[in-house]
């Protein structure tokens, strides 16, 4: 029996996905995003989260949502900016209650950013599974979580009376 357990022990594991080499273009590329991921979050830990639980992003000098001014309801992202500045300071239930999706974009930017730059580091991919890798059907699933964090924010809105805001 221990000489089964040695031979499991030596056989060499499966990668997940097979390691791709990238050409110089893409690892440009992963820089690139990984560049874009640290700024985001960068900001998120330099923004103080405002109060209200909107209205961060002003820091930026960028003006209030337009959207809340002309209907008196937050839009898809409001409040993306202030729950991401909570996730950037450990406060996950307030983030969650401001912006559900702000919960999933911050590690999901710590983690990609880290693979991006991992790869433009060394030139070849890193293996995960395939189904987890990063792709443009991603963007669809992305806009659908921030949609339900948004229809989340209506409905607690409206359930506790804090909406409309005017």
């Amino acid at each position: 029996m221990h000489t089964a357990f040695v031979q499991q022990i030596d056989r060499p594991m499966k990668p997940s996905s097979p390691v791709i080499l990238l050409s110089q273009g893409r690892r440009v590329l992963r820089l690139f995003l990984a560049g874009v991921c640290t700024i985001l979050i960068g900001l998120s830990a330099w923004l103080e989260p405002h109060q209200s639980g909107f209205g961060t992003h002003q820091q930026l000098g960028l003006g209030q949502c337009s959207f809340q001014v002309r209907h008196g309801m937050p839009c898809p992202s409001c409040g993306m900016t202030t729950s991401m500045s909570l996730m950037a300071r450990g406060r996950v239930h307030e983030a969650a209650r401001i912006h559900l999706f702000g919960v999933a974009l911050f590690p999901s930017a710590l983690v990609l950013g880290a693979m991006w730059l991992a790869e433009a580091a060394t030139g070849a991919t890193v293996p995960v599974t395939p189904a987890l890798r990063p792709a443009w059907w991603w963007l669809l699933v992305a806009l659908g979580a921030m949609l339900v964090g948004w229809g989340v924010k209506l409905l607690v809105g409206f359930a506790n009376g804090t909406l409309p805001l005017y």
